[in-house]
């Protein structure tokens, strides 16, 4: 199925619940995707700047290399501009190759061609992308098969995982082990830390969170074809502490009404004043509770690399090679 389609599939799907959402993918056309790496420079959003300081650390290089080893196909998950698996790779100079998987080709092509230029020293490191939606799963058919002797790492940092919730983020890094047997993995998370600094990471000052937030309207109009006003719809940072996420929101400020067709139905949807669109969760964590997730995922040897501020950590674990061939 084209993605396009797909995506259309899903807007139909989550704008009809009685609660409006949109699926996380959307954030990431081409402009959404420069916008978000504006966020990761922002002085309020503090998870790429930690996990950063983390790779530059010879205590964490140190801790990295000895629990993931050399050798390694990094597969970066959510590659994004590349600039955490430049990190990586820096960290880990023993990686032989690097695979960028994200789900806007046009982007991720750019950024692979901006670290083939950091990297061209280095002939023997093999770089590739791969432009898939790796939301619903990773199947072994997307990516290349693996070599005996090069090691399988995934890599998804930025913790991105945040944005499944934990139900979803167990199953989807359980599928990842049983689909990938014998791989190794290295991911980064956010952890809970005080409301009001979450808050403020998720609607900044500048204003750039909520341009990213409010480009969804966007996607979704060249999507759907639906009639959109971009200027009635404000964005909106909550902390849920219950759930222990941060959830965005785009509210509604005056009555809207949406109307599209898809598969040869016709939809309406009609937004009161202060009715929203719910476009992200992203949950925070205890080391604890981690660790205790990817265990629940069948992952071994799940252990964290704490940043020295408390508020991020990167978790590495490995995985039985499967018991059936695939």
């Amino acid at each position: 199925m084209p993605e396009n389609h797909r995506l259309a599939d899903e807007f139909t799907h989550g704008l009809l619940k009685p609660q409006a959402t949109t699926p996380p993918k959307a954030f990431y056309d081409l402009l959404g995707s420069r916008l978000f790496e504006a966020i990761t420079a922002l002085e309020e959003y503090t998870p790429t700047a930690d996990e950063h300081e983390l790779f530059g650390s010879p205590l964490a290089q140190q801790q990295l290399r000895e629990r993931l080893g050399d050798g390694l196909e990094v597969v970066d998950l959510g590659a994004g501009s590349c600039q955490k698996g430049i990190a990586l790779l820096r960290a880990l100079p023993g990686v032989e190759c690097y695979r960028a998987v994200d789900i806007s080709e046009d982007f991720l092509l750019e950024s692979l061609k901006g670290m083939r230029e950091q990297f061209k020293h280095h002939p023997t490191l093999e770089l590739s992308a791969i432009a898939v939606d790796f939301s619903a799963g990773l199947p072994p058919q997307s990516l290349p098969a693996p070599r005996p002797d090069r090691p399988r790492l995934f890599f998804y940092p930025g913790s991105s995982i945040g944005n499944f919730t934990p139900e979803e983020a167990r199953d989807f890094l359980a599928d990842l082990r049983s689909a990938h047997g014998g791989c190794r993995l290295l991911v980064g998370i956010d952890l809970v830390k005080p409301k009001g600094e979450l808050e403020l990471a998720y609607d900044d000052p500048v204003g750039v969170t909520a341009a990213f937030n409010r480009n969804v309207l966007r996607v979704i109009r060249q999507t759907l074809g639906v009639e959109i006003d971009l200027r009635a719809w404000r964005h909106e940072a909550r902390f849920n502490a219950v759930a222990s996420r941060v959830e965005m929101h785009l509210v509604a400020q005056s009555h809207q009404r949406w109307a599209w067709s898809h598969r040869g139905a016709d939809h309406v949807r009609e937004f009161a004043e202060g009715d929203s669109i719910h476009t992200e969760n992203s949950y925070k964590y205890t080391p604890e509770g981690f660790a205790a997730l990817l265990a629940a995922a069948g992952w071994s040897q799940p252990t964290p690399i704490l940043h020295p501020s408390g508020r991020y950590a990167l978790f590495t674990a490995t995985a039985e090679p499967p018991s059936e061939s695939r």
